[in-house]
């Protein structure tokens, strides 16, 4: 078994919000990926807001983000801040980390096929060992 252990977020198509970004804890007009997206872009679109338990989240390292079945950024974790949802009040995460663009884990897991943590398609988050 690997040292690190990652959380896999499976992004969507890039996508306007649903509210005005003025109330978007992160002032964000979009999120998801699409081709040709910086990896700045990437951390800074979808960061945020994620509702993840602290406890499962604690003991990842790494966030793998993962768009059409790929491994499209990889970011080493700082922490994570709490706010609360635009629509629904509820509080979420909003992950901070520093992006990943070499060494072992990139050179592994960057652009590798997304890793399966669920056989349950819905799921949008899992933990996997890397």
């Amino acid at each position: 078994m690997s040292d690190h252990q990652a959380l896999v977020l499976k992004l969507s198509a890039r996508k306007e919000l649903d509210w005005d970004k003025r109330i978007d804890p992160l002032n964000r007009e979009a999120n998801g990926w699409k081709e040709g997206m910086s990896l700045q872009d990437v951390y800074d679109t979808n960061r945020g807001i994620w509702r993840i338990a602290a406890e499962k989240l604690a003991p990842c390292e790494y966030v793998l983000f993962c768009a059409y079945g790929q491994v499209r950024l990889i970011i080493k974790r700082t922490g994570h801040e709490i706010v609360r949802h635009p629509l629904t009040n509820i509080r979420h995460r909003v992950l901070e980390g520093d992006i990943v663009t070499e060494g072992d884990i990139h050179t592994k897991w960057f652009g590798a096929d997304t890793p399966v943590f669920s056989t349950n398609a819905r799921l949008f988050h899992g933990f996997i060992s890397l």
